[in-house]
């Protein structure tokens, strides 16, 4: 996905069908049949000739979005949300401290003072400082994702609810740059807009986040 994400940010639709369907099938991810669609409608509108993807017709469809069921989202690390116990709150508004610190948590956070350095990173204020520039922004997330079955690795989310009309693939490449610049391997970086109706795996996470910045005192509930 991050790779994807980036042609997208590049601007390059001439490579962005071919790496999309060539991806549903080696990794088995069905797509509707609308956005199969969309993947040879581009080519043609390009006049690339064959105006097909690559393994275009092995693209898997289906109309039933996948579940986040394999995944579990947390506000912080495994390890310092075991330790916190039930102080720590999920989803854990991180908001009304310095936007620029995130270490420096906001007063009614008085009582996880132990993790104010736990909690979040460096990597989390660049993501921060990334968006949060762009007008429109409405609030910004991060999640740690690790697998049910167990696995011990565990991988940054970061989102971002967006302005109707905002150039959310704008702004996910350039998230994605200041990531890989703290030597975030392949960013995971969600970005959506207000209002539009998210898919499970969006949602899961959003649930298991810290609010990590909003524009106001008060942060915004994203659908």
């Amino acid at each position: 996905m991050t790779q994807l994400r980036k042609l997208l940010g590049d601007g390059d639709l001439r490579h962005l069908p071919d790496a999309v369907s060539v991806a549903t099938v080696q990794y088995a991810v069905p797509i509707s049949a609308a956005d199969r669609e969309l993947l040879g409608r581009i080519l043609r509108t390009l006049d690339v000739p064959g105006g097909e993807p690559q393994l275009y017709a092995e693209v898997p469809v289906s109309e039933q979005t996948p579940s986040a069921d394999a995944f579990r989202f947390l506000p912080a690390r495994t390890a310092v949300v075991e330790r916190a116990g039930n102080r720590l709150p999920n989803p854990l508004d991180l908001t009304g401290g310095d936007p620029e610190d995130l270490t420096r948590l906001p007063a009614r956070l008085g009582h996880l003072a132990d993790l104010a350095y736990e909690l979040t990173d460096w990597p989390d204020t660049r993501f921060v400082v990334s968006v949060s520039r762009h007008p429109g922004v409405r609030g910004i997330w991060r999640a740690w994702r690790s697998a049910v079955d167990g696995s011990p690795v565990e991988r940054r989310v970061c989102l971002a609810e967006l302005s109707p009309g905002m150039r959310a693939w704008d702004i996910t490449y350039d998230a994605q740059r200041a990531l890989a610049e703290e030597d975030e391997e392949t960013p995971q970086v969600e970005t959506f807009w207000a209002g539009e109706p998210l898919p499970p795996y969006q949602r899961a996470a959003l649930a298991g986040a810290a609010l990590l910045w909003t524009p106001g005192p008060s942060g915004p509930v994203a659908g």
